[in-house]
Formats: structure tokens, sequence, C-alpha cells
């Protein structure tokens, strides 16, 4: 990954998301269709990488619902999209660093 495991045991501040919400709102509208006919729900963890810019430069999942039909275009959007305050290092200086974050698919019930 290309990380400084002893300036992340001393960094003053991890990566904060600046438009986490509506990301994940984006996301979740594309659901994909046969899935929502179905009902299947599912579950994605994801680690992203974010750089010294506050960009997301790679994602990784690290674990998924069995319904991947779901999941698949997560990362997609949030390595083009996702912007972050990024980790600081001791000195305050901008540092490379990661988050971890999950997106919970759910069916909203109908009304």
């Amino acid at each position: 990954m290309g990380l400084d495991p002893d300036g992340h045991r001393t960094m003053i501040q991890q990566p904060e998301p600046l438009n986490f919400a509506t990301l994940s709102a984006r996301v979740s509208r594309f659901y994909p269709a046969a899935a929502a006919r179905r009902g299947e729900q599912g579950d994605l963890h994801m680690r992203l990488l974010v750089d010294e810019a506050g960009t997301a430069t790679d994602c990784t999942v690290t674990a998924a619902s069995q319904v991947s039909r779901i999941t698949t275009n997560a990362c997609e959007h949030f390595t083009q999209e996702a912007l972050f305050l990024p980790a600081l290092d001791a000195a305050g200086r901008p540092m490379k660093s990661f988050y971890a974050t999950s997106i919970l698919f759910r069916m909203q019930p109908r009304r």
C-alpha cells in the first residue's frame, strides 16, 4: 500500500470524508433492478487509499456479502468522486493514509 506505519502511529488526524453522504446516496441509487425485484440486500466493506491531497487513489473491497451484483460499482464511484481532508502527520503535514468504511445496501419498505 505504500503507507508509513510509524507515521500512522503518531498522526494527528485521520482522513476525513467531505462528501460521504452524497456519494453513498449516489451509489445506493444504482441498486440493480434485478436485485431489487428479488429483494436482495448486501453489505460492502472497503478500504480507500487517500493521498496527501485528499484524493482517493485506490479502493479495495475487504469484505462483501454474497450478493456481488449489488456492490460491484461502489469502489469505482468512490475512487472517482470521493473528497477527503487528508491525514496529517505529527508535524501537521498531509500524509498518505487510508479510510475504511461500509455501505449497507437495504431495500426500503414499500408504503
